[in-house]
């Protein structure tokens, strides 16, 4: 993205299509800070459904105008795709918002006024790190054979489980 931006005249504009993961992904804060820095986001189009059938990652559309010297204010549009051809426009997000969150992040889904309070939170709260470790995205091959309420031998280590998080601290699960 950066080279293309680069290569782009002044007011030219650009389009990409991509993973929607750069959006909050901690490994794409500095190409959100170059964006922010170097473009006006002009559109964050959204999908609700499989854009590519033989590929199973969700994707967006943004578009891009490189400016030499960015406006504190500008308007997103946010635009969801619920199918194709239907589009229809979510919110609009200034662009100076991004800029205000916890590590550039491009958080499309919440309004100026629910990150106020998700800001608070953060504020307030101590990292999930600090009470256990976390990983993210695994999940097992086959649940029944690999999780159990139970610890079933040494290996078993314990587990938070997004259904049954609100019982902490009590709950333990092997």
């Amino acid at each position: 993205m950066e080279l293309s931006i680069d290569l782009l005249k002044p007011n030219g504009f650009l389009g990409y299509i991509t993973p929607n993961t750069f959006l909050k992904n901690i490994h794409s804060e500095p190409l959100r800070k170059f964006l922010l820095e170097n473009t006006v986001i002009r559109e964050i189009m959204l999908f609700q459904y499989s854009v590519f059938s033989s590929a199973s990652v969700d994707v967006s559309i943004s578009l891009f105008q490189k400016i030499d010297k960015v406006p504190y204010k500008n308007e997103i549009a946010i635009t969801n795709s619920l199918t194709a051809f239907e589009v229809r426009l979510l919110r609009k997000i200034n662009q100076s918002f991004f800029r205000k969150n916890n590590r550039l992040e491009f958080n499309v889904s919440v309004s100026e006024s629910d990150n106020v309070i998700i800001n608070k939170i953060i504020e307030k709260s101590k990292p999930l790190g600090t009470y256990g470790k976390a990983y993210f995205g695994i999940q097992t091959y086959d649940r029944k054979q690999f999780v159990s309420d139970n610890k079933e031998n040494k290996n078993y280590q314990p587990i938070i489980d997004a259904g049954n998080i609100l019982s902490l601290p009590s709950f333990r699960t092997y």
